[in-house]
C-alpha cells in the first residue's frame, strides 16, 4: 500500500496483506490541511487506482481572532487551539500557563501588545490593540 500527501509519495507499506492500516504521523509537515490518498499494490507491482483516504490537518498551536480591538481594562477572549495539553501565553508584561480553550485575560494600558502562545516549540501570534471608546 502506497500513501500519497498532496499528490507526493511519503510512504510504502512493506509487508503484503489483505486488510491493514497505514500510520503516518505528520513528521516533517508544517501545520496545515493536506490531502491523502492511497494506493494499493499487488505482488506483481500492479497498482490500484487512487482512492480518497480523506483530509488531514496538523495544528500545532492556534489563535483567533487574530486581530482583538478593546478598550483599557477590558477583558477579552481568544479561542487557543492546541493538541498539547498545555501552553504557555504572554501579553505585555503578563503571562502564565493554561489548557488550550478559551483564554480570558484583561488587557492593559492603550497600545498595541502581541499575544504569544508557545506549546511544544511551536508559537502563534495574535494582535490586541487598546484605544479609548468613543
Amino acid at each position: 500500500m502506497l500513501l500519497f500527501v498532496n499528490g507526493h509519495f511519503r510512504l510504502r507499506l512493506k509487508r503484503y496483506a489483505g486488510v491493514g492500516s497505514l500510520r503516518w504521523f505528520g513528521k516533517g509537515f508544517r501545520g496545515g490541511r493536506y490531502r491523502l490518498v492511497v494506493r494499493a499494490v499487488d505482488r506483481a507491482g500492479n497498482f490500484s487506482r487512487p482512492v480518497s483516504a480523506g483530509i488531514v490537518r496538523i495544528r500545532f498551536i492556534s489563535v483567533g481572532p487574530h486581530v482583538l480591538h478593546a478598550a483599557p481594562g477590558a477583558r477579552v477572549g481568544f479561542r487557543i487551539r492546541s493538541d498539547a495539553r498545555r501552553f504557555r501565553w504572554r501579553l505585555g508584561n503578563a503571562g502564565g500557563k493554561s489548557r488550550p480553550g478559551l483564554l480570558v485575560l484583561r488587557v492593559p494600558a492603550e497600545g498595541r501588545y502581541v499575544l504569544r502562545v508557545t506549546a511544544n516549540g511551536h508559537s502563534a501570534r495574535a494582535l490586541v490593540i487598546v484605544e479609548p471608546r468613543s
